[in-house]
């Protein structure tokens, strides 16, 4: 129980140190784009573009670090799955030594 509170515990906060830098990207697109405009560097449109660029690109890392808990799990039931699928069965049905019954009733 420690180990699930303490994996949700550390998954919330990088997703949340992920929210601050989303956020904190954003306001330096606006920061940025706000001087570029105003010395006429650069247009509206332009800055606009290279924002929602930026705000993608930070969504999906934000978005990626909330999987991390999610994608040990998965590889943690794959090796489980490869496991029991290459484990050697205790029963061999087409082995020479086994008995066949002839009939079974019940």
């Amino acid at each position: 129980m420690k180990q699930e509170v303490r994996i949700g515990l550390g998954s919330r906060a990088g997703f949340g140190a992920s929210s601050f830098a989303l956020f904190c990207t954003n306001s330096s697109c606006f920061y940025i784009g706000a001087v570029l405009i105003q010395h006429w560097k650069a247009s509206y449109g332009d800055v606009f573009k290279v924002f929602f660029a930026l705000t993608m690109s930070a969504i999906g890392v934000s978005q990626t670090s909330a999987m991390v808990p999610d994608v040990k799990k998965a590889k943690d039931s794959t090796a489980s799955i490869f496991y029991i699928l290459d484990s050697k069965p205790d029963i061999y049905s087409n082995s020479e030594e086994c008995t066949t019954l002839s009939s079974v009733r019940g």
